[in-house]
């Protein structure tokens, strides 16, 4: 029987990491893996586990700049949920994208145009390794300037 009396996290950002110049747009979302180990209260049996933290941006501004230009999932990789199923709607429902979820995301264009600044929606159906699937669904902003 063990206890479990230390709890270390070891944080390193993912390959898709949080960016952003400015305070007033910066996500929400900070997009880390991370390795828990804990450790009996002898010093011994060391185990660990790797968990994402999944993020949904609330915004992004295909603009070109090298920050937020695309609309992704953050924390879904190789290693978490890369079956995943992601589509993106406009305000009357109408599909316009799936999302691969290891690609860079959505660039805003649909039959070759950008679309307006406006409000998006996206359901998406994480599938772990199990095939367990947890859905989400919400919407976020595509902000030009």
């Amino acid at each position: 029987d063990l206890k479990f009396i230390k709890l270390f996290f070891v944080w390193f950002e993912g390959r898709r990491g949080a960016g952003g110049r400015s305070a007033a747009l910066s996500q929400t979302v900070m997009v880390y893996y991370t390795k828990i180990a804990q450790e009996n209260e002898k010093g011994c049996g060391i185990s660990t586990i790797e968990v994402s933290v999944i993020g949904f941006p609330k915004f992004f501004t295909p603009n070109n700049d090298g920050y937020n230009d695309t609309w992704q999932i953050k924390g879904v990789s190789d290693t978490f949920y890369p079956t995943s199923l992601i589509y993106i709607f406009d305000r009357f429902g109408k599909l316009l994208t799936q999302i691969d979820p290891k690609s860079d995301g959505w660039n805003g264009f649909f039959n070759g145009k950008m679309l307006p600044a406006t409000d998006y929606w996206f359901s998406a159906q994480l599938i772990d390794e199990n095939g367990t699937i947890r859905e989400k669904k919400g919407h976020f902003s595509l902000i030009t300037r």
